[in-house]
C-alpha cells in the first residue's frame, strides 16, 4: 500500500496533509539529503549538465562525474573499484548479471535479504537457495553439496526492516563469493562509514562484492556496485543493467559526490547518529517493545494485534509524529512499525516520541517484538 503524500521534507520533519510531522521514518540518516553543500553541488551541475545525460554511458551519456563518483566510491568502500548504475536495485542485477557470465551458477541468500536480491539472481539466471537469516552454518550447510566456485552468498550488511547485523567475518569464510547489499550500513557504520564489512573488519579479496544504493545514508540518488578491479571491469563488459541503462542524472551525481564526501569526514554527524540510535533503542526497551541493535537507526517492533497498531499509529500521527505503521518485504511479522533516526534529531524530538509512545500503549498491550533474537 502506498505511504501517505508527503508535500515538503526536511531532515527531521515532514508535511503530510497540511500538517507538520515530527518524523522518525525513511532513511535520509545523515541528514546528507538537506545538507548545503550538497544542494550546492546538484544545482550547479544542473546548469552545467542539465537534468539528464539522455544515453547510456556506453555511447554518449558518460559525464565526468560518474567516473568521479566510481572513485569517491571505491575509496570510500576500500576496494579496488567501483561502478556507478542508476540505483541499489539494478545494482544487485549488473552484480547477479556478472556473477552468472563469470561461471556462478548457484545464490545462497539469506532469508530476509532485500527482494532485490532473490530478483537479481533470478533474473540472471542463478539458482536460489535460501538460508535461515542470520545462520552462517545454515549458509555453510549448502556448501556441502554446491561447489564454492560456483556459489555466491547474497545478504543484506544491515537488514532494512529491523537494523539487525549480518554475520559477515562468518560468511567471509566459507570460501565463496559473497555480496553485501550495504544500503543501510555505507556512509554510517564503519571507519569514516566504509560500511558493514569494514565495521566488522571483513578481509577485503576478490570473493568480496559490495552493492548499495545512494539513497539513504548518503542522500541523494543511484547505486553502486563495488569489488576488485578485475570484476568491477567485468562488470562494465557483462551487466545489461549498466550498459543498457540511461545513468543516473549529472546533477544527483554532483550531489552524491558531495554527499559521500561529507560522510567520509563528519564523524561528528556519525556521532551524533550513534548517539540518538542509542537512546532510541533505550526508549523502545523501556516501553516493554524489544530488545534492540543500537549500532543501527532502524527499530522494528509490533506491539499487540493490527488492531492495537493502528490503534497506536493514530494516536502518534494525532500527536504530529510520522512512525510508519508497514507490511515490508523481509520483516519480522507481517505488520510493523518501522522507526528511524537520523543525525539530526535532538533530545526534545525523541522525548517527544517517548511520552507519546507511553501514552499510547494501552494495557493490556502484548510485549512487542523487534526480530528474531528480540
Amino acid at each position: 500500500m502506498t505511504g501517505p503524500e508527503i508535500s515538503s521534507a526536511q531532515a527531521t520533519t515532514f508535511e503530510i496533509e497540511g500538517r507538520q510531522m515530527l518524523s522518525f521514518a525513511g532513511c535520509n540518516y545523515l541528514a546528507l539529503a538537506h545538507h548545503p553543500r550538497v544542494l550546492t553541488a546538484a544545482s550547479e551541475a544542473i546548469t552545467r549538465f542539465g537534468l539528464s545525460t539522455s544515453a547510456s554511458r556506453e555511447t554518449s551519456g558518460n559525464t565526468i562525474l560518474h567516473a568521479i563518483l566510481e572513485r569517491e566510491v571505491a575509496e570510500a568502500t576500500r576496494t579496488g573499484d567501483a561502478l556507478i548504475v542508476p540505483d541499489g536495485y539494478t545494482a544487485n542485477l549488473a552484480a547477479a548479471q556478472t556473477l552468472a557470465r563469470l561461471g556462478v551458477q548457484h545464490a545462497i541468500i539469506d532469508e530476509r535479504a532485500h527482494r532485490s536480491l532473490f530478483d537479481a539472481a533470478a533474473a540472471a539466471g542463478l539458482t536460489t537457495h535460501r538460508y535461515a537469516t542470520a545462520d552462517s552454518s545454515a549458509a555453510a550447510a549448502w556448501l556441502t553439496t554446491l561447489s564454492p566456485s560456483e556459489s555466491v552468498i547474497f545478504t543484506d550488511g544491515v537488514f532494512t526492516a529491523d537494523g539487525r547485523i549480518a554475520p559477515l567475518v562468518e560468511l567471509s569464510g566459507l570460501g565463496c563469493r559473497l555480496l553485501i547489499d550495504d544500503c543501510h550500513g555505507f556512509g554510517l557504520l564503519g571507519p569514516a562509514g566504509a560500511g558493514t564489512h569494514a565495521l566488522l573488519g571483513v578481509k577485503i579479496n576478490g570473493n568480496l562484492i559490495l552493492t548499495s544504493t545512494l539513497a539513504k545514508g548518503i542522500g541523494c540518488a543511484g547505486g553502486f556496485v563495488a569489488g576488485s578491479t578485475d570484476f568491477i571491469e567485468a562488470a562494465r563488459r557483462f551487466a545489461s543493467a549498466y550498459i543498457c541503462t540511461t545513468p543516473t542524472a549529472p546533477p544527483l551525481i554532483a550531489a552524491a559526490i558531495e554527499a559521500v564526501r561529507i560522510a567520509r569526514s563528519d564523524d561528528e554527524r556519525r556521532t551524533r547518529l550513534a548517539s540518538n540510535s542509542r537512546r532510541l533503542a533505550q526508549i523502545l526497551a523501556a516501553r516493554g517493545l524489544g530488545s534492540f541493535e543500537s549500532q543501527t537507526p532502524i527499530f522494528a517492533f509490533s506491539p499487540g494485534d493490527e488492531i492495537q497498531m493502528r490503534a497506536l499509529a493514530g494516536h502518534l500521527a494525532g500527536l504530529g509524529l510520522f512512525v510508519p505503521l508497514i507490511a515490508y518485504p523481509g520483516g519480522p511479522c507481517p505488520l510493523y512499525f518501522r522507526a528511524s533516526v537520523t543525525s539530526e534529531h535532538n533530545d526534545e524530538d525523541l522525548a517527544c516520541l517517548d511520552e507519546a509512545l507511553g501514552s499510547g500503549l494501552y494495557a493490556p498491550v502484548p510485549s512487542g517484538v523487534l526480530s528474531q533474537h528480540a
